[in-house]
């Protein structure tokens, strides 16, 4: 998958997997994990991303990227729910194996943006990367009030 390209969940066709059971992380393919085109964070630092690529090549990658499990998106099994740039930083120290949490509580596709908002919205102010922009479109609104 390549970093540019973000999965759009809005096809009908696409199920997001429930396994019955809690998994505690495990290890996947890079190649399988997708960022999630409805993330509200939609600009990532590059020197931040290189930086975290270099701590990753040193010293590992010590929290794993939470996903969902999905099906019926062709080469793509899991999507993120948190952790994008540290996926980011996988692929740019060429990381195979990424270690992943998959969340059980994620059931629809709104659970997904709900998830993505919260776990996003005290990285940074909101104005430093398109979250004013992300409110908007799903409310409709100009005006925006925090």
């Amino acid at each position: 998958m390549n970093v540019s390209e973000a999965v759009d969940l809005k096809d009908e066709n696409i199920v997001i997997q429930n396994p019955d059971c809690h998994i505690l992380p495990t290890m996947a393919n890079i190649e399988e994990i997708a960022p999630y085109k409805g993330q509200p964070r939609d600009w990532f630092c590059e020197e931040e991303i290189i930086s975290l690529s270099e701590s990753i090549i040193t010293k590992g990658l010590k929290d794993p990227v939470s996903v969902v499990e999905v099906c019926g998106i062709p080469g793509v099994k899991y999507v993120i729910i948190d952790g994008e740039s540290r996926w980011r930083g996988c692929v740019h120290a060429d990381v195979r194996r990424v270690k992943i949490y998959i969340d059980m509580d994620i059931k629809s596709v709104d659970d997904l943006f709900s998830a993505s908002l919260i776990l996003n919205f005290h990285k940074k102010p909101p104005y430093e990367y398109g979250d004013i922009k992300c409110f908007k479109k799903r409310s409709g609104s100009q005006q925006v009030y925090f």
